[in-house]
């Protein structure tokens, strides 16, 4: 009897959202739960205001993500990258 196993090192995870305890829910989880190890990438997307993040960067800093910030707010789209 033989198994197979695939195995993927590229595993990118994105999420979108724009409520606040989703995506600390979100990063908590996926910490404890292993999901964001070096290996796996996240990107989060959203249209809340940076200060509303800041309780966040201490998980994302010890994963491999990456905070994408959409400002539709002022007449032309403002995005803004965070490692």
């Amino acid at each position: 009897m033989s198994s197979a196993f695939t195995v993927s090192s590229c595993v990118t995870v994105v999420v979108v959202s724009d409520g606040p305890v989703f995506i600390t829910a979100f990063a908590e989880w996926s910490l404890k739960g292993c999901l964001l190890v070096w290996s796996t990438r996240l990107l989060v997307v959203t249209r809340l205001p940076l200060p509303e993040l800041q309780h966040l960067h201490k998980t994302f800093s010890m994963t491999n993500s990456m905070l994408l910030v959409v400002d539709d707010t002022i007449s032309r789209r403002f995005t803004s990258f965070f490692f």
